[in-house]
């Protein structure tokens, strides 16, 4: 039986793990073959984080048992919070976007140059840490992201933001600093905190947007900016 969490092939009345060595032989005897996928939501859990470690060979024995930690025996409404920090990640499963009750997302110190699609589909997530990354851009699927309070994309290759970003309403604080941004997004409702310090922006922007300007408290830092 597969360990992986992915499914097994049933075989008449055997079951044969997807990774067993003699697959190849009982497949080639069998008239019968059918993919059983394994719905089990420890399982899926689990083979989140099987698929965050098959897609970074480099990981060590120390940091694959760490990351299992954070996945294994636990189901996928349990996984509310989740520290990948300092990996060295250089992609994550489609699959993450399965931890729908996640809130809390720290993603910092790694090797990210994308994202997947699924990140759209955590729904409930409030803060999210992408800081010192390689990250040039963001999928679309992001501004899906409605509930998302705080979000960090600092020390990234960043040189667009996705279109619609106004659309992440609940956004209150956003560091943009160090990235290769020409323009900021458009104002965003409930924005309260913004950071984009060192960013080669048109010349012409030379002034915050007024309507960042609007709400009381409000911090702005822009003039560090190249190209001013």
């Amino acid at each position: 039986m597969c360990d992986n969490g992915y499914g097994h092939i049933a075989i008449g009345l055997k079951s044969v793990g997807l990774n067993d060595d003699n697959i190849d032989k009982v497949l080639g005897e069998a008239k019968e073959k059918r993919l059983v996928t394994n719905s089990s939501k420890k399982e899926k859990a689990k083979a989140i984080g099987e698929g965050i470690i098959y897609l970074n060979p480099h990981l060590n024995n120390e940091q694959k048992g760490r990351i299992r930690e954070k996945f294994n025996d636990k189901e996928l409404e349990d996984i509310t919070e989740l520290d990948l920090e300092g990996f060295g990640l250089e992609a994550l499963p489609e699959s993450i976007g399965d931890l729908e009750n996640l809130w809390y997302l720290n993603l910092n110190n790694n090797k990210l140059s994308a994202l997947p699609d699924s990140i759209g589909g955590l729904k409930n997530l409030q803060a999210l840490h992408l800081s010192s990354n390689k990250l040039s851009a963001l999928p679309d699927s992001f501004v899906n992201l409605g509930r998302l309070v705080m979000l960090g994309l600092d020390n990234n290759q960043l040189e667009k933001l996705p279109y619609s970003f106004e659309k992440l309403t609940a956004l209150a604080r956003l560091c943009l600093d160090n990235n290769k941004l020409r323009v900021l997004p458009h104002p965003i409702r409930d924005l309260t905190e913004l950071s984009a310090r060192n960013n080669p922006l048109k010349p012409n922007f030379n002034k915050i947007p007024k309507s960042y300007l609007s709400i009381e408290g409000e911090t702005s830092t822009i003039e560090g900016a190249r190209g001013l």
